[in-house]
């Protein structure tokens, strides 16, 4: 039992029909901060678990939802004011893979669709959650419309108290609280205001079956009045102590302890994030799991611990999570991922068509940031430290004026070794552009072999030294284009020693591959004050990361 897909419309930063599809097991979303991950976890916590307390509690507040263009099109078109069916709204569909042929499962089954959704290709098991004008007042809204345009400011807002929140399964019934088919729980380690000890509680609580559940409660409530009932001298008294059984709650005063009995509050947040992330995925009962970045306020020590967790609790529950963590990524499998791409118009995006050897490489190389590879519209990819200390003064060398608009789009990474073919298919997926530089390492098959890599792929380039006598790695390139200064100004060392294996190379080059690190870092103020050039496989290469299609 798990979530097959899901739908929004018009929530949040999803103006458009947006569409979902999740993995039975795991699911991992990655994006852009404020790209909407949060707001899916959202979307599915409003439409199973009912959020009808606290910002919920009043329907209004769903207002705060609509999309925001949606609103301001609408207010700003006086032409549309009276035409209430378009009025912007919230849709969010949860399509649900259950045994609808179970009696208490055949509610979710049917063919109710609201007509807004004909093109959306839904399927027979679900629920719909609208957030829409309720057409029981169209008589007030045009009379509100008509109100409006007689003031001299036309200061129209569009009348969210005209509004309703209707939750509605696909057998054409209410869907009311405590039905989740799912008995979901949802973890949100990014957010610690109010109780979120009891919060997590009450979800726990609520993965019962109704029926335990009420028992607990009445059992409760008559243990607690029984404590004042019993009381001889209290009921001596004019006036006695009583409970009100009206608002006495169990699930109000639960909490949750770890093995040793200690409430989890006591643990520290890391140490709680882990142990909620554990008794959720253990808790037999619930069959969705949904973790707003399991990676929070942990050290990179517990979050292996918490991946590990993770991968030996998951076969109970389905899982959705969100992530701002690479290693999380590539642990969990990139089979997994569901990456939201774009800000305007988000589009899910998954990594499952990716061949199983690419999938393999980037799970194996946890070191890797995989994250940059795919949010950073441009990479360069290097196989040294001297390479990666001094390619940012490169790019903004390069770039010159462009250098501001394009830097934040731009992302290096260190990567030793000569396996290029994942990076070419994943930037064939995601539509970003790879620069790889590396050595040629004197080898004329070598260069041959990057020109054939070059015409076979066209969003990820290799460049490298032409010449294999005098431009075989970086530091030659550039001791090519810049010795005659480098020897004039005795830069990076006053005694320049020959190499007794080649005797034929400059002494300031042997001292430049012996001390790689120093001598980069030396170099960045030379380069900056355009006292150096850069290697021109360099800059032919970041000019071709950058140019247009």
């Amino acid at each position: 039992m798990n979530i097959k897909n899901l739908h929004l419309m018009g929530f949040k930063n999803y103006r458009k029909h947006t569409k979902f599809v999740f993995n039975d097991k795991m699911n991992i979303l990655i994006g852009d901060n404020g790209v909407g991950k949060s707001t899916v976890l959202q979307a599915i916590e409003t439409v199973l678990r009912i959020k009808n307390s606290g910002a919920y509690s009043d329907e209004t507040k769903f207002a705060n939802y609509i999309n925001i263009q949606d609103k301001l099109d609408f207010e700003q078109n006086e032409s549309l004011w009276s035409s209430f069916e378009k009025l912007p709204r919230i849709v969010i569909v949860v399509e649900l893979n259950i045994d609808a042929s179970l009696p208490k499962y055949m509610k979710f089954n049917g063919n109710y669709h609201p007509k807004i959704t004909d093109d959306w290709e839904l399927g027979d098991t679900g629920i719909v959650f609208e957030y829409k004008f309720d057409e029981d007042y169209s008589s007030e809204y045009l009379e509100y419309v008509n109100s409006v345009r007689e003031l001299p400011d036309d200061n129209y807002t569009i009348p969210f108290d005209f509004y309703k929140a209707e939750w509605k399964t696909f057998g054409m019934e209410y869907f009311k609280v405590n039905q989740d088919p799912l008995k979901s729980i949802i973890i949100d380690n990014s957010n610690w205001a109010g109780d979120p000890f009891n919060a997590f509680a009450r979800q726990l609580f609520k993965t019962y079956d109704l029926k335990n559940q009420k028992s607990m409660r009445t059992s409760f409530r008559t243990k607690v009045i029984d404590l004042f009932e019993n009381d001889e001298d209290n009921n001596k008294a004019k006036y006695k102590l009583r409970i009100n059984p009206n608002i006495t709650k169990l699930e109000s005063i639960l909490d949750v302890s770890d093995s040793d009995q200690i409430s989890i509050r006591h643990l520290g947040s890391g140490t709680e994030n882990r142990v909620k992330t554990k008794l959720a995925l253990e808790n037999e009962s619930s069959n969705l799991v949904l973790i707003e970045e399991p990676e929070n306020h942990l050290s990179s020590a517990n979050t292996r611990s918490q991946i590990t967790d993770i991968q030996n609790s998951q076969e109970n529950a389905q899982l959705i999570l969100t992530t701002h963590n690479s290693q999380i990524v590539t642990k969990l499998g990139i089979r997994n991922i569901i990456w939201l791409k774009g800000l305007d118009a988000i589009t899910p995006l998954k990594f499952n068509n990716l061949s199983s050897k690419t999938q393999s490489f980037f799970n194996r190389k946890d070191d890797m940031n995989f994250l940059s590879l795919i949010n950073f519209e441009y990479t360069i990819l290097v196989e040294g430290a001297a390479e990666y200390i001094l390619m940012e003064t490169f790019v903004k060398k390069i770039l010159e004026h462009d250098y501001d608009s394009l830097s934040s789009k731009i992302e290096v990474i260190s990567y030793e070794g000569r396996y290029y073919q994942p990076f070419a298919e994943l930037a064939e997926t995601t539509g970003g552009k790879t620069l790889i530089l590396t050595d040629n390492d004197r080898d004329a098959n070598r260069l041959e072999e990057i020109r054939k890599f070059n015409l076979e792929h066209d969003n990820t380039h290799i460049y490298s030294g032409k010449d294999i006598v005098n431009e075989w790695t970086f530091e030659a390139c550039i001791y090519k284009e810049n010795g005659d200064y480098i020897d004039a100004e005795q830069l990076f060392t006053k005694r320049p020693k020959k190499n007794k294996e080649y005797p034929e190379r400059p002494e300031r080059l042997n001292y430049m591959l012996n001390n790689k690190t120093d001598v980069a870092l030396e170099m960045i103020s030379k380069f900056e004050e355009q006292k150096m050039t850069v290697p021109s496989y360099i800059e032919e290469g970041i000019q071709w990361l950058v140019r247009q299609k």
